[in-house]
Parts: structure tokens; C-alpha cells; sequence
């Protein structure tokens, strides 16, 4: 009996060029410290909704069906980003450098919370954490010069409004590779 094929899955806001250009300023910014961080590519930088994870090739059907039931009835929105960098768990003891989202959360975690529950007989489960919208920038991977990555992060402040139009969805596939994930938009509902 053959087995189905299983493909890394998840669903994400795609971002604006603009966007990905002051990700990478930021980054740059950052890896002056010559800390120990995974970065990643700006140009890779969204802000996912839904980790799917590996999926049966057999259910891509039913999760763009599930996609476009779940997303039907919101319109496109514009949403800011936060002015100041942030990590997970906290900045003194950070595993995850991330850029957060000012405004438009509340229609972002509803968003999530829909596509939570319209995905989840399909293998899917819910998410347990509290969904907070960011931007990964980038992976601590060692103490290595953790106090001048802090040091430098609070030093940025975004100066302007950086304002982001959600007016599509995507669904993608995220192949992994040595040189790091290669996304791919296998599919996108479009707001209306």
C-alpha cells in the first residue's frame, strides 16, 4: 500500500517589498553585536496565522475549501507595526527576536481563531498558546554577546507608521533546505 506524501504546511500573511527592505535594515542593525542568531531572510519574513506542520498531500483539497470557508466573510483591513523590537519569552532571557503588531490585532486573532476552527477535524488542533501576530526576525542560538543584541534592540525605534494592507491570505510550503526554508505560495484566498 502506498503512502500518501507529506508536505510542510502553513498559513501566513505575505508582506510588502517595503516590508522585507526594513526587516533587513533592522537585521542589520541587529547583527552588529556579532551575536549567536539564526536570522532569517528578510525576504522569507511573514506573519504566519496557522502552523499546519506535515500534511497528507490527500487533505491540500479540503484545507484551500476550509481556507476560503473560513476567510469569506472578512474584508481587507490595514494593520501597523510596533516601533520597538521585541523576544520571546521576554528581552532578558531571549530565544526569539521578533517585530510585533500594533494595530489591527483584533482582527488578526479573529482571523486565527476562524481558521483554528474551521481546521480543526481535519487533523489539525488548536493552539494552546495565546496567538500573539509578530514578524520573526531571528533564533537566539547561544548566550554569545546577549547583552550587546539587547543593548542594540533597544536602541530601534521605528521613527514612522509602517502600514501593512491584509487583503490576501496565503497557504504555503515551507521545503526545508541546508541553506535554510524555501517558501512557496501554494495557494491564496483573496479578501473581498
Amino acid at each position: 500500500m502506498k503512502e500518501n506524501k507529506k508536505i510542510r504546511l502553513f498559513i501566513a500573511l505575505p508582506l510588502p517589498d517595503n516590508i522585507h527592505k526594513l526587516l533587513d535594515k533592522i537585521q542589520q542593525s541587529l547583527k552588529k553585536s556579532d551575536a549567536h542568531v539564526k536570522w532569517c531572510k528578510p525576504e522569507n519574513i511573514h506573519l504566519t496565522l496557522k502552523f499546519l506542520g506535515y500534511t497528507d498531500e490527500s487533505l491540500l483539497f479540503k484545507v484551500k475549501k476550509r481556507l476560503n470557508e473560513a476567510l469569506k466573510d472578512y474584508s481587507p483591513f490595514k494593520i501597523s507595526l510596533d516601533k520597538e523590537i521585541g523576544a520571546f519569552p521576554n528581552l532578558f532571557h531571549p530565544r526569539v527576536l521578533w517585530l510585533g503588531i500594533d494595530s489591527g490585532i483584533i482582527q488578526l486573532r479573529s482571523m486565527q481563531h476562524k481558521l483554528n476552527e474551521f481546521l480543526e477535524d481535519l487533523e489539525f488542533g488548536k493552539e494552546k498558546r495565546t496567538f500573539e501576530p509578530h514578524l520573526t526576525l531571528g533564533r537566539i542560538k547561544s548566550l554569545k554577546s546577549k547583552d550587546d543584541l539587547i543593548d542594540n534592540v533597544k536602541k530601534i525605534h521605528l521613527e514612522k507608521e509602517y502600514l501593512i494592507k491584509v487583503s490576501k491570505i496565503c497557504l504555503f510550503q515551507s521545503i526545508l533546505m541546508t541553506k535554510g526554508p524555501i517558501y512557496k505560495i501554494l495557494y491564496e484566498v483573496r479578501l473581498s
